[in-house]
Formats: structure tokens, sequence, C-alpha cells
């Protein structure tokens, strides 16, 4: 039995909450406390370390789908997806990151929530399962009738995941989030799909990822509750819920109206290939964001009335984000033709121009989801919300505008929505954080600068190799090689204040898990007779 389930059953403390470590006072959650630093650091590790098995495992899986399967079998389950993620947007994401938020949580939220999560799970299944012709047509009716039971599959591992991200307890998610997609989606997809069961393959492998998700959360982290609850608590859970939900609501029409608008304006094989382009660069970009943000959430909660922490702690985020994320997107621009044929094979060349294009994209996405994070963290669900619903409806307007230019006008269209997007989601943070566009702006200069230098030198260098050389993996491979050589000088010779607290936090970090690299840094430094502390 974990520790969230004892807490949950105690009759003595009816608290669910915050380990020991992190104080016992209300208040002394409010600053970043050296415990709640360390176990934010111990988070982003095993958000990392899930995030890069996350990238290896769906690059490799989409790899090998992408081989065996056709852009309309992707572009079939792609659009019968839309309908299903925006119910599930509204059925568990309330309560989920309600659950999270709460500062006070007790038996009867947890109580809440899980009727909620049942209720509303039952009512979703319903409706997808009575709108479906009315949505989709042929055999897209019954993947979508089939695949709406995962409403009803995800509602008992909702409290169970809510739990063990309060508690910034991420190492089991990593295992869970590896089984399931590698076992449930990965090996029974790949099967199927070498069996000749086409797009039943991607259908079946969702439902048996679901399944094995759900029990294993259930398992790692059970609880038992009593199904009491009073007005207050449900008013709780229902009020923040709401706002969340709207954001998310909002959020999923931005990230996936550019589907809907391919899915129906053009047609499924337009939609499998543009689907493949956001897939590859902007969901891999935003797993890498995605390290930062499902940490930042609960950390910005605890220390929302830190203002300085706060700004600290975003700037930092945006620095670090941008570093990471900037050079990646430019070099998936420049090496996008041989990505795409290496990876995916001559079938998918329909999707080169959109990856370019959505490789901008996906940089934006990257640093305004960190202040989604924050203003979650700091409780202005409802401001958010606001803002995600306009980026939805210019989402959908742009890629509307942009169709006539098939999946590469769409791809333009989405990328000046998120422009605008980031720049209200910065101004936003600016404020929650009382700092200076300035401040947010000089962020992410040592990131342009890195950026800049590897993509003019790299495209460059490439034009001159691919005179002499034919072969798209050889391409790729120098390129890729270029690229490295040219960020790591770059990062040698660029103002070394430009990173600012980032290597400190990085070798501090490097050392509290690897002792060995700090005693043999610090070997190097006596023989050189440098006395300076490392």
């Amino acid at each position: 039995m974990t520790e969230f389930n004892t807490l949950a059953d105690s009759n003595q403390d009816n608290s669910v909450g915050i380990p020991s470590t992190m104080g016992d006072h209300p208040d002394s959650n409010t600053k970043l406390s050296p415990s709640l630093a360390k176990q934010t650091l111990k988070g982003i590790n095993w958000q990392f370390l899930a995030t890069v098995v996350q990238i290896v495992l769906s690059l490799v899986v989409g790899i090998v789908l992408a081989r065996l399967l056709s852009p309309e079998d992707f572009g079939i389950v792609g659009y019968v997806l839309v309908f299903v993620g925006f119910t599930k947007t509204i059925a568990e994401s309330g309560v989920a990151s309600a659950l999270i938020q709460l500062s006070d949580l007790t038996n009867g939220h947890l109580g809440v929530g899980l009727v909620l999560s049942f209720s509303i799970a039952i009512v979703a299944m319903g409706l997808l399962w009575f709108l479906s012709p009315f949505l989709v047509h042929g055999i897209s009716i019954s993947i979508l009738r089939i695949v709406s039971l995962i409403f009803l599959i995800n509602a008992p591992s909702i409290i169970s995941e809510s739990l063990l991200r309060r508690s910034l307890n991420f190492f089991p998610l990593f295992i869970v989030d590896a089984i399931s997609y590698s076992i449930g989606y990965g090996l029974v997809s790949i099967l199927l799909a070498l069996s000749d069961h086409g797009v039943w393959s991607l259908v079946i492998g969702i439902m048996v990822q679901s399944v094995i998700r759900s029990g294993l959360l259930y398992l790692i982290s059970p609880y038992r509750l009593a199904i009491k609850f009073n007005k207050t608590e449900l008013n709780t859970i229902v009020r923040f819920g709401t706002g969340i939900t709207l954001t998310k609501i909002s959020n999923y029409g931005a990230n996936n109206l550019d589907y809907y608008v391919t899915g129906t304006f053009l047609d499924s094989q337009a939609l499998g290939f543009y689907q493949r382009s956001f897939q590859l660069i902007t969901q891999s970009l935003l797993s890498i964001a995605g390290i930062l943000t499902s940490v930042l959430f609960p950390v910005f909660s605890k220390i929302q009335n830190d203002l300085e922490g706060s700004r600290r702690m975003y700037l930092l985020s945006v620095k670090l984000t941008s570093i990471v994320v900037f050079p990646i997107g430019i070099l998936v621009a420049l090496v996008s033709r041989e990505l795409i044929i290496v990876l995916y094979g001559s079938q998918w060349i329909g999707s080169i121009k959109a990856l370019s294009i959505l490789s901008i994209n996906a940089i934006l996405i990257s640093i305004l989801t960190l202040g989604d994070a924050l203003a979650r963290g700091s409780g202005l669900v409802f401001h958010q919300a606001r803002r995600h619903f306009l980026y939805a409806l210019m989402v959908f307007t742009f890629a509307f505008l942009g169709k006539r230019f098939n999946i590469e006008g769409i791809a333009i269209g989405v990328t000046l929505a998120t422009f605008v997007m980031y720049l209200i989601m910065a101004k936003l943070s600016i404020n929650i954080v009382k700092a200076r566009w300035r401040d947010f702006f000089i962020a992410q200069v040592p990131a342009c600068f890195i950026g800049s230098v590897m993509g003019i030198i790299t495209y460059t260098l490439g034009q001159i190799v691919n005179l002499y050389v034919e072969s798209e993996f050889m391409l790729l491979g120098i390129k890729i090689i270029l690229a490295g050589i040219v960020i790591i000088i770059t990062l040698l010779v660029m103002p070394k204040d430009w990173l600012g607290e980032i290597p400190k936090y990085i070798s501090q970090f490097l050392y509290s898990k690897y002792p060995k690299i700090e005693t043999f840094v610090r070997k190097i430094y006596r023989h050189n007779g440098d006395k300076a502390s490392v």
C-alpha cells in the first residue's frame, strides 16, 4: 500500500497533501524551500528520463508503423481522435488539476473527484456513442464508438495519478507510461499491423494502452474512499475544475482544430501527412517543455505567494527551455526532407514542407506552455481560459484561410496564430511575476544566438554537402553532426554571463546525482593550481 492510500484512509488525519519534507505548516510551502527545490530537481530528473524514453519509444514505434500502414490509416484514426480528445479534455482534466492545486486536500475532495470522474465519463461515452453517425462516417463510426470506452477505463485512475503528481512523485508515472505505451500501443499495434489489420492496429493499440495504464496507476497508488462530501468541497472542486476545463478545452481546440480543418476540408491522406509532421516536431518539443511544465505547475502552486521566487523560476525556465528547443526546431526545419525520407519512407514525402513550417510553431508553443504552468499554479485559470479560447479561434480561422494552399497553408496559419498566443501568454506571465518585457526577451537571447549561428553555418555547409552526397541517410547524419559541433563551439565562445544561473544549477544537479564527477573536476582544478570553488 502506498503513502497516498495510507493518507486517504487515515481517520486521524483527513488531509491528503504534501510530503512532510515540504513543511507541515500551510505557510511553509509558499517559498521555494531547499527541500522543495530538491524535490523539484528530482521531479525534473524523472520527467527528463520519462521524456527521453517517451520520445525514443514514440519515434521507434512511429517509424515502424509508418512503414507498415498508410497515411490514410493514420488520417482516419487522427480524425476520430479529434472528437475523442475533445471529450476526454472535458471528462478528465478539470478534476485532476483541481486535486493537484488545492492547498488543503481532504478525503471529501477525493470523494467528489471520484464521483465526478465516473459521472462525466459515463456522459461523455454516451454522447460520443450517440453522436458518432453525425460526426464521422463509414468505418470511423465503429472506431469512434469503441475508442469512447476509454473514458470508463480511465476514470478510476484519475485520483491515483493526481495524488502522484501532487506529491511530485514522478517515478511511478514514468514506469507506467513507459510500460503502457511500449506494450499496449507499440507492441500490440505493430503485431496487428504485421498481420494486415490496417487501421484497427492503431485502434486496438490505443485501447490496450489505456487499460494497462489505468490498471497500473491504481495498483501503484490505490485508494479507498467513503463517498461522502459536503457542498463546500463540491463547489471547490467544480469551481477550480471548471476554470481548468475551460482552459483545456480552448487549448485542445488550439492544438486540434487544424486537424479538424484538414480532415474535413481536405482528406484523410492529407491529415495523415499533416499529423505526422505535427507529431514529429511539435509533440517532441512539447514533451521536452513538458519536463518543466508538469513539474512547475505544482511548484508554482506552492510558491505563488513568493513573488521573487516565482519571477526567478519563470525567467530561468524560459531561458533553459528556449536554449533546448530553439536549436532543435531550427535544425529540424533544415533537415526536414532527409528526416521524413529516412524515418518514414518516400510515401510520406508530402509531409516535408509542413514539417519545416511547424518547426517554428513548435518553438513558440514550447515557450508559451511555461506561461500556462505559471497561470495555473497561480490559480488564474479563468484568465488562462479566455486567452486559450482566443487562441483556438485564431487557429481555426487561420487554418481555414490557409487550407486553399493545402497542408502547407494550414501549417502557416497555425504558426501565425501561435505567434500571437506566444505574445499574449508572455504578457500574462509578465504581469503575474511583475517582470518586464525586456526580461522576457533577454532570457531568450542565448537561444536565439545559438540557434541562428547553428542554422546559418549548418545551412551553408549543408548546401555544399548536397553537391557531393546523394544518400539521404548520409546527408542527415552529416548535417546533424555539423549542427552539434557548431552548437558546442558557440556555447564555448559566447559570453558566459548569458547563461546566468543555468551552469550552476546543472553542475549542482550532476554533482548531487554523481559525486564522482565533482571529485574528478576538483582534481583537475587542483592539478592546474586553481583553488577556486567548484
